[in-house]
């Protein structure tokens, strides 16, 4: 008989006795790297929060080593130089892995052929770094600077054929006015103004990851003011309805930079 290992994860604020978001420890504390990771020692885990942070695709990445123990070809590994005949139709799920031995200048998003639901993981173990173009997805940008650590999340669940970013949601009420910067090996993070759940000045993260990305989705009907950071005289941006921005960080400047935006990216 298996032995059945589980675990929960749960924080609460007092006192008030409300759930309090520990997104970023549980990044840390099941992070998938190996056959030795701490997330192998569990078939079940439970935690708040779970839509707002990358557990599952942790989780699909742990599982490509019980699947090499048990001989079970669920999930198809791939490399940059294999996915032109590897495809997706023959992979409902697949860990496209970039690393010395298979790395290229620039890494493009498998395109999907049929409607069947698609998960895909794209995890960099490179000392080089590669442009991942992100054309034939919903990211509002052609590409990004992908580093050695790095996973970027996208799935294909409703047919279309279009490729939709996997990213932990942050927003006001849940987050407050500063935005959370992306944890070890997140590439995204976005952070959502709409109706009800609105703030009229937020701050961008003080430092970050060199290349995190924040992306700013308002789906509000104002306008909201965008700082780099709390008691700086930078330049503020302004996002209107309707209206999406992305900024990368550049660890050599400490500073965020605004990126320009495919046309049409948001309503």
């Amino acid at each position: 008989m298996g032995e059945l290992r589980a675990i929960q994860a749960h924080r609460m604020s007092f006192p008030f006795d409300g759930a309090k978001d520990i997104s970023g420890s549980l990044m840390s504390w099941f992070a998938a790297g190996n056959a030795s990771s701490p997330i192998m020692k569990y078939y079940i885990i439970n935690c708040d929060w779970s839509l707002r942070h990358r557990l599952v695709d942790n989780i699909i990445y742990a599982n490509q080593f019980r699947r090499r123990a048990l001989g079970i070809p669920d999930v198809v590994q791939a490399s940059p130089t294999s996915i032109g005949v590897q495809g997706m139709p023959s992979a409902r799920h697949m860990i496209l892995q970039i690393n010395d031995s298979h790395w290229t200048e620039t890494v493009a998003l498998p395109p999907i052929l049929d409607e069947e639901p698609h998960r895909l993981l794209i995890c960099s173990d490179a000392d080089a770094e590669c442009e991942l173009d992100l054309r034939g997805s919903d990211v509002p940008l052609p590409g990004v600077r992908l580093s050695k650590g790095e996973v970027v999340a996208l799935v294909c669940l409703d047919g279309s054929r279009q490729w939709a970013l996997q990213v932990r949601d942050c927003s006001p009420n849940e987050h407050g006015h500063v935005v959370a910067a992306p944890c070890d090996g997140e590439k995204f993070v976005r952070y959502t103004l709409s109706v009800g759940n609105y703030a009229p000045l937020v701050y961008l993260p003080a430092a970050a990851p060199a290349n995190s990305v924040v992306l700013f989705v308002c789906d509000a009907p104002y306008t909201t003011r965008i700082s780099h950071s709390q008691g700086t005289d930078e330049l503020e941006h302004v996002i209107s309805p309707g209206q999406v921005l992305a900024f990368t960080y550049s660890a050599a400047s400490r500073q965020w930079r605004k990126q320009e935006v495919q046309p049409g990216s948001h309503n």
